[in-house]
């Protein structure tokens, strides 16, 4: 989401607008990047039958959606369970090594 806050500053730098609107602009979407930051995720969980948990958000037994995306160092997570869909980008030094492991192999193993 920061990507398309920077991309339209860098549009505003470039527009052929009078210095008080770009300023105006400027601030404007550096407030809108700011109440639109995401909330931190809380803990994520692994259980078992490759089912995770956000218990501070108060879903479990979410499974991982197709549409999920991974590298060795990050993984872009589609969580889904009953009507509760949820989106989640974690870093490896998110998860304990083991988790980290199991996700990446459920995410090979799937996709």
């Amino acid at each position: 989401m920061i990507g398309s806050h920077c991309l339209a500053a860098v549009a505003l730098l470039h527009a052929p607008l009078g210095e008080a609107a770009r300023t105006l602009l400027l601030w404007a979407l550096v407030g809108h990047a700011c109440w639109r930051w995401p909330r931190p995720l809380g803990r994520i969980v692994r259980g078992r039958g490759g089912h995770w948990a956000l218990p501070d958000a108060g879903h479990s037994g979410l499974r991982i959606a197709p549409a999920s995306r991974y590298g060795d160092w990050w993984a872009d997570l589609r969580l889904i369970g009953g009507r509760v869909r949820v989106r989640v980008l974690l870093c490896r030094d998110q998860l304990s090594s083991e988790d980290w492991r199991m996700l990446q192999v459920t995410l090979r193993r799937d996709s």
